[in-house]
């Protein structure tokens, strides 16, 4: 059995990568040393959804490999955070693909973002107070938002990058990933109170 990697294993990771990023040694150790705090936030995110969750966490890897500039983190502890905040948008993200879907019940909505078109097939019957319109749900939902927060919703649901968010805001893109956490709270919040 392996030993478990060291934080100081992991900033030397980050540190490597950020003289070369294809450095695969240092991918390995980073996302070795990482990948548990990626399932614990998604995993926490998802209300326990094993499945998504992993799903979720894989695609912030894919981000971070994307988009990663490490030579803006510091050390392992800040790539930890950097990793927790892109699998919040991760998730994020998933919410706003989920608001666009038309008759998803609440109940089942991360069940059907768990399976394939081609296993979905037909769209489930749910009882019809349970059912919902992404228009419906869209138009309940602002009402309990700020304008600010609309807008933001409006960028979110029409795919726009953080980075392009942060962009239009004229906000550095941490920030706008902190209104977009924000957001996301909020909206997990609403639907869990909601009677709808």
């Amino acid at each position: 059995m392996a030993s478990p990697i060291s934080r100081q294993q992991l900033t030397q990771a980050v540190q490597r990568l950020a003289h070369d990023a294809d450095d695969e040694r240092a991918w390995q150790v980073l996302f070795s040393a990482s990948w548990p705090s990626a399932i614990a936030t998604t995993h926490r995110l998802l209300r326990g959804h094993r499945d998504l969750a992993e799903d979720a966490a894989q695609e912030a890897y894919k981000r971070i490999v994307r988009y990663a500039d490490f030579r803006g983190i510091a050390d392992g502890d800040a790539f930890l955070a950097y990793l927790r905040t892109v699998c919040r948008n991760v998730v994020l993200d998933m919410t706003s693909q989920l608001m666009k879907r038309q008759h998803v019940s609440l109940d089942e909505s991360a069940e059907l973002l768990t399976r394939d078109d081609e296993e979905r097939g037909a769209r489930p019957q749910y009882a019809p107070e349970l059912q919902l319109t992404s228009d419906d749900l869209q138009k309940k939902l602002r009402t309990a938002l700020s304008s600010e927060e609309q807008r933001l919703l409006d960028q979110l649901v029409g795919e726009r990058s953080v980075r392009d968010i942060a962009a239009d805001l004229k906000i550095s893109y941490s920030n706008a990933g902190v209104r977009i956490y924000r957001l996301r709270a909020k909206i997990r919040k609403y639907l869990q109170d909601s009677t709808l």
